[in-house]
């Protein structure tokens, strides 16, 4: 396992940038997630992760809005945003990338870009923006293909210029590396270690083990929808209730 983050003395020390308090998620009589709370500060990446229905999605629709909780808090930047949709929260700076790829296929790169970028700019700001964008990336040699021709490692990168462009303060990213091969793996890991670098508050879901726990500073794990354990990574990997929810029991 790659050595998890390390979190600079300033990040640490600061505020948090996001907070979920108490989230709970109920559909009919099933409670999907239940009383979970967590804090993202700048420049951190907090990983969530957990076994198959841990109720890990539920909970990140919960924390961006797509899914409103049945009780709890969300807070931005000290703000109250439980109620608000995607869209006000994208204004106030959250953006989320999503499991499968959303891009504008009868559009350039480019212009998939400029759609995003426009929510703050017009003209020729918006498109110095999209093109600044593209070139954090790695996608400038691009910007006249179309988004249709790319393959899975351009469209997960033009997924998350998309959401670059919307000059978020918090990332939301939903297994942006699951599915890449190992060298386009290790170009989205440098890329999200840059981002949290430049202040970025992340969340992130992903399958790969080794990945999140080498990215993350903070770990919640996840099991039937309640939290299961939480803190370091080398700390959760090692908790005997994580072990037997990815292992099962020991029948010996």
């Amino acid at each position: 396992m790659t050595a998890p983050a390390i979190l600079s003395k300033s990040a640490s020390n600061a505020a948090p940038l996001f907070e979920a308090r108490n989230i709970t998620v109920t559909f009919g009589g099933l409670t999907a997630v239940k009383d979970i709370s967590l804090a993202v500060r700048p420049g951190e990446i907090l990983g969530l992760i957990g076994p198959n229905g841990a109720g890990k999605t539920t909970l990140f629709n919960a924390l961006t809005g797509f899914v409103t909780p049945s009780s709890g808090q969300v807070m931005l930047a000290g703000r109250d945003i439980t109620k608000l949709p995607p869209q006000a929260r994208a204004r106030l700076g959250m953006a989320r990338t999503f499991q499968v790829e959303r891009p504008f296929e009868d559009l350039s790169v480019l212009e998939n870009v400029l759609v995003a970028a426009f929510l703050h700019h017009s003209g020729r700001q918006a498109e110095n923006r999209a093109y600044a964008v593209l070139e954090r990336v790695g996608l400038s040699d691009r910007a006249t293909q179309p988004a249709a021709e790319l393959n899975l490692a351009r469209r997960r990168r033009l997924e998350l210029a998309k959401v670059l462009a919307l000059e978020p303060k918090l990332l939301f990213l939903d297994e942006s590396i699951a599915g890449l091969n190992p060298p386009a793996q290790a170009e989205m890991v440098g890329l999200i270690r840059e981002l949290a670098d430049s202040g970025l508050g992340i969340v992130m879901v992903e399958h790969i083990m080794h990945v999140i726990m080498g990215l993350s500073h903070h770990i919640i794990c996840m099991a039937f929808g309640e939290l299961l354990a939480e803190g370091d990574p080398e700390t959760v990997a090692h908790h005997p209730d994580v072990i037997r929810a990815y292992l099962g029991e020991d029948d010996d």
